[in-house]
């Protein structure tokens, strides 16, 4: 089961299995606006978190082939305050 709901917008009222079981009532309405709201409140609360992927993944190799070192360079520099040209030598 928890495979089946992994991923966007999956609901556990719309699962097959519940649909073998006609005694099982679940009312996704009464919890689909509620979990949308959480959901939207985090995407909300960690969305900055999203400006910091590009310098993990530096951080994580920084020698990897595909590394853009100007862009990398001009993110270190927006949010810590460096200087990019010494970052890009």
């Amino acid at each position: 089961m928890n495979v089946d709901l992994q991923g966007k917008n999956k609901y556990i009222g719309e699962m097959d299995f519940l649909k073998s079981y006609p005694k099982t009532s679940f009312k996704k309405d009464k919890y689909e606006t509620g979990i949308d709201t959480v959901l939207n409140e985090l995407e909300a609360r960690f969305s900055e978190f999203q400006n910091f992927r590009d310098i993990v993944q530096y951080m994580a190799c920084p020698f990897k082939s595909d590394l853009d070192v100007k862009k990398t360079a001009a993110l270190f520099s927006e949010i810590f305050g460096i200087s990019k040209l010494c970052l890009e030598n």
